[in-house]
């Protein structure tokens, strides 16, 4: 299965990121944000540079010890390179520190570079260039348990922000504050689910949020949420091996059926059996495997007599058919 496992531990390895926070909590975006290590400033685009960098033209520092050049050169993720245009105007932050292998929980100047923040919330730190944001950039809610539940109905509104960085911004904030997560009301947690069946809301958000409730059902509740993942199981489009974010979106939703032992109604799970990415396949089979182990063989047979089924994937399942042969009773 050479094309299913680095898949695999790709998606494992989104989790882990993710889950984080129950071991060692991560810091909400704002809090990122206010690091010394971390610099933001308005830039403006100029160009691509070589080995992953950009360049930006510095307009105006807003935080940082460091005085930042006229010219930011940064690396950045390789999904961001595509849609940056000469000309835009961006907020960004950055560091030039990552972390030290020598020293537990030490810090040192990246060798490689500065680079563009990448945090959960801040996937990167990049954000349009508007008051409003610069605004949020800004936003430090304390230690005030208070202060902090006061800014909950904001955040929920944020969540209708056109703009995808803002709405990962606002769902970190959330996720990563108990207090906030403690606060939400029936009415939040209504209005968390629409955003979480939006499919026009941001996927990284959304992901975060099914994984919230994956691990926070009493504070999520537990109504209305089997919609959510039929919905999102249902109308995501197969092709997800090019999309992370869409994949871990889709892997959260399985997730989340498992903890809470949805049952998945008609094609709802077996679909996947069909998509371009052999891990999501086998977040199916166990879903169908919850049913019985008869429904689970079945699907997993109509699958392979289809033509369709991408060949990464079938390989996967005619490995998994295989084991489930070996791992049948014998008669003798």
């Amino acid at each position: 299965m050479p094309g299913h496992l680095p898949r695999l531990l790709c998606l494992l390895a989104l989790t882990l990121a993710a889950t984080r926070a129950s071991a060692e909590r991560l810091e909400p975006p704002s809090e990122a944000l206010r690091s010394p290590y971390v610099s933001i400033a308005a830039t403006e685009f100029v160009e691509q540079a070589a080995f992953g960098h950009v360049v930006f033209r510095r307009i105006e520092q807003l935080s940082g010890k460091e005085r930042a050049p006229e010219l930011i050169d940064l690396i950045v993720p390789d999904t961001l390179r595509a849609q940056l245009k000469p000309g835009d105007r961006q907020l960004i932050a950055w560091t030039s520190v990552t972390g030290d292998p020598r020293v537990p929980e030490g810090l040192r100047r990246d060798p490689a570079g500065a680079r563009l923040l990448e945090t959960t919330g801040l996937e990167p730190a990049l954000f349009r260039d508007t008051r409003a944001n610069r605004a949020l950039l800004r936003w430090d809610l304390g230690e005030s348990a208070w202060r902090q539940r006061r800014q909950l109905p904001r955040l929920l509104a944020l969540l209708d922000s056109p703009e995808p960085a803002v709405q990962c911004f606002a769902m970190a904030e959330i996720a990563l504050r108990p207090v906030l997560v403690a606060a939400l009301d029936e009415s939040a947690r209504a209005r968390l689910r629409r955003f979480a069946a939006d499919d026009g809301a941001s996927t990284r958000a959304r992901a975060l949020l099914l994984e919230l409730a994956s691990q926070q059902a009493d504070a999520l509740g537990r109504a209305g949420w089997d919609e959510v993942v039929q919905g999102i199981l249902v109308r995501t489009p197969l092709a997800t091996a090019a999309q992370p974010p869409a994949a871990h979106l889709v892997y959260q939703a399985f997730a989340l059926a498992q903890s809470r032992d949805m049952p998945l109604q008609g094609e709802t799970a077996e679909r996947w059996l069909r998509g371009d990415d052999a891990a999501l396949a086998e977040s199916a089979l166990l879903a169908l495997r919850r049913q019985g182990h008869e429904v689970e063989v079945a699907a997993l047979q109509r699958a392979l007599a289809r033509d369709d089924v991408p060949a990464t994937t079938a390989v996967f399942l005619r490995d998994h058919q295989r084991r489930l042969q070996l791992q049948a009773p014998t008669g003798h």
